[in-house]
């Protein structure tokens, strides 16, 4: 018989990865001559739903720290043209003369930079980094001014900004749905339920009826296994007794 165990424990990556090992053991025998394809399907679907959802929240995720590449890419850009006008001040002319060239050639690419949208802010972006590195009167009065550490850090903030996007972009074109992961879960253990309670059910028809149990005792022990490999993950990933418990303690004095 197949060991039953609480699926609701796991949390929401533990519980899609656990389902997906199932279903791929099951497959690996044949659910076809077992006769539960039907319960399988059903639970297949359910976990195709999760993932999907889960990838949904990843999108988020990525949408969080989207804005916080952003940030940087704009205070590198907004440090670099500071850096820039500062020197036009200088007393000394070749410094002038660098930092007006460059403040001439911020200007061509746009005065508002900062405040562009996101991709028109990537294109400006890479075309100043570019140019940095291959244009040569905008090369060399980077160097005058000792400027170099401010395109490699827009460049960085900028690359990585860009594959952030990127990734995001192809997680959200997935097909738009309203599922969510806590309506999924109770639906998705209930066909689990189904299909562990179904392959219970042949084995014992099949013991009484005293047919060959080979196949079916052979996947029953390979989800057996599983089970195991699962519950000693929850055992590890439990917190410790006492462990999160606040101690009283003098509150400290709120930051304003």
């Amino acid at each position: 018989m197949i060991k039953r165990f609480s699926i609701t424990e796991l949390n929401a990556t533990q519980f899609v990865a656990y389902l997906e090992r199932l279903i791929t053991i099951i497959n690996l025998s044949d659910p076809t001559k077992l006769k539960i394809v039907l319960r399988l399907n059903i639970l297949i679907a359910f976990v195709t739903r999760i993932e999907k959802v889960l990838k949904k929240e990843q999108a988020l995720r990525e949408t969080a720290e989207l804005k916080i590449l952003e940030g940087g890419r704009t205070a590198g850009i907004i440090g670099f043209t500071s850096y820039v006008n500062s020197y036009l001040r200088s007393s000394k002319p070749n410094l002038v003369a660098a930092s007006k060239l460059l403040f001439d050639y911020l200007q061509m690419l746009s005065p508002y930079i900062p405040r562009e949208d996101s991709s028109t802010k990537s294109a400006l972006l890479n075309k100043l980094c570019e140019d940095a590195v291959k244009k040569a009167e905008v090369k060399n009065a980077i160097a005058i001014i000792g400027a170099e550490d401010w395109i490699t850090q827009i460049n960085n903030a900028n690359k990585a900004f860009e594959a952030k996007y990127q990734a995001r972009t192809i997680i959200i074109s997935n097909e738009e749905h309203e599922d969510t992961y806590s309506a999924l879960r109770q639906p998705t253990k209930l066909a689990y339920d189904g299909l562990i309670g179904i392959l219970n059910s042949r084995y014992d028809v099949a013991v009484y009826e005293n047919a060959d149990t080979k196949d079916l005792l052979d996947l029953i022990n390979n989800i057996n296994a599983l089970v195991e490999q699962t519950e000693q993950i929850i055992k590890s990933t439990k917190p410790k007794k006492g462990k999160g418990i606040l101690t009283k303690t003098t509150p400290s004095n709120p930051i304003n």
